[in-house]
């Protein structure tokens, strides 16, 4: 036989041999305990993995609605009715979020739950503000602060497709909050009535806002997320 035809028969059958084995490796059935394995040495990085994926989607700074907010200022027992009016609102550094310890498995069926906490170091809020009282109209910017802002993600993902939703997504605590009325002149009286009004409106309303928009953010990130790809599956 020709060395040229020998040579040429070699290399077909060392192509060969690569493809079938390739075939009978794509073709090995992937036990459960394999792929659960998997799920757990991975945990960390898919959580991570989906962490990036918001902070590329999220939009920072969050655009935050106008606000109109009704108060009472009593005065040495002589009560006046005023409103503040917030407008321009943002609040921003969204893009901090880092996953918090580490994250917790559970399987159900083909399914697998992947449960862990977002951090937040700060979220800086931002408001114009105008008060109408007592005949004054002070006006000014109002600033608050956020610290240590914890959320509660639970992600669902399906391993006979490998795609992933989002199950929940709550904020549980802000550790610390401060609202800073600056300009405008206002009295002490009124400075203190803002903080009253803004406060509890940044602790409930405004975290309420950001809860919906990382919620509804990261559900559509997701649709294109295949854990499949960070298992090596």
């Amino acid at each position: 036989m020709k060395p040229a035809l020998v040579l040429f028969i070699s290399v077909v059958s060392m192509l060969s041999y690569g493809v079938w084995t390739a075939s009978v490796k794509d073709l090995e059935p992937r036990s459960p305990s394999m792929v659960a394995e998997r799920v757990r040495s991975a945990a960390n990085v898919i959580a991570d993995a989906v962490v990036q994926l918001l902070r590329q989607h999220v939009v920072d700074p969050l655009v935050l609605p106008d606000a109109r907010k009704n108060f009472t200022l009593e005065i040495w027992v002589v009560k006046f009715d005023g409103v503040l009016y917030l407008t321009n609102g943002w609040l921003r550094d969204l893009k901090t979020m880092v996953r918090s310890g580490e994250a917790d498995v559970q399987f159900d069926g083909d399914l697998v739950h992947i449960t862990t906490n977002l951090d937040f170091n700060t979220l800086h809020l931002n408001y114009d503000y105008r008060v109408t009282v007592m005949g004054l109209e002070p006006s000014g910017k109002l600033l608050g602060a956020a610290e240590d802002l914890r959320l509660a993600l639970h992600l669902t993902a399906d391993l006979s497709t490998f795609k992933t939703t989002l199950s929940s997504l709550n904020v549980l605590n802000a550790a610390n909050t401060e609202v800073e009325v600056q300009g405008g002149g206002a009295q002490d009286e009124i400075v203190n009535a803002i903080i009253r009004l803004v406060k509890p409106y940044f602790e409930q309303d405004i975290l309420n806002i950001l809860e919906d928009k990382i919620t509804s953010t990261l559900e559509e990130a997701l649709i294109d997320f295949d854990i499949g790809e960070i298992l090596g599956l």
